[in-house]
């Protein structure tokens, strides 16, 4: 059985788009970031704490798996959180307009055999944006809940 040890929407619905019966684990990992840690390292041990603490929540595992993963906007050393309101969503795209950024994910599977990680890395480009293209966005509600 496969166990997504992570509450994302999209994360969710893409495991049901590729047709994998999953169920979906209540684990609270917090999401902080230590002040020497990287933005790479962070991703990763998020990654890996989410999908640890899913491993530990189970109790019949020999044929578990459990699949987490983190995803952070990435701007020079600045990792940018999931916007919750309308300002913190307006100055991260003031922030990336006209510049390119990277969008890190990392990926902690584990099941009897182990653990598996694998990080992918983007790059993104945003042409400058106008304070109204940047408010029109904001108004459709996509910036929030996601990296």
């Amino acid at each position: 059985m496969l166990y997504l040890a992570s509450q994302s929407p999209r994360r969710r619905e893409l495991l049901a788009q590729l047709g994998l019966v999953h169920e979906v684990l209540r684990i609270d990992v917090p999401e902080l970031r230590s002040p020497v840690e990287t933005p790479v390292h962070y991703v990763q041990r998020v990654a890996r704490e989410k999908a640890d603490a899913g491993w530990a929540h189970l109790v019949a595992r020999d044929t578990a798996v459990v699949l987490a993963a983190d995803t952070e906007v990435v701007l020079g050393d600045q990792v940018f959180g999931k916007p919750t309101t309308v300002e913190e969503a307006r100055a991260m795209l003031h922030r990336l307009s006209g510049r390119t950024h990277q969008v890190l994910s990392a990926v902690c599977v584990v099941d009897i055999s182990g653990r598996r990680e694998a990080l992918c890395r983007s790059e993104v480009s945003f042409t400058p944006l106008e304070s109204e293209d940047i408010e029109h966005y904001i108004a459709t509600g996509e910036p929030f809940g996601k990296a």
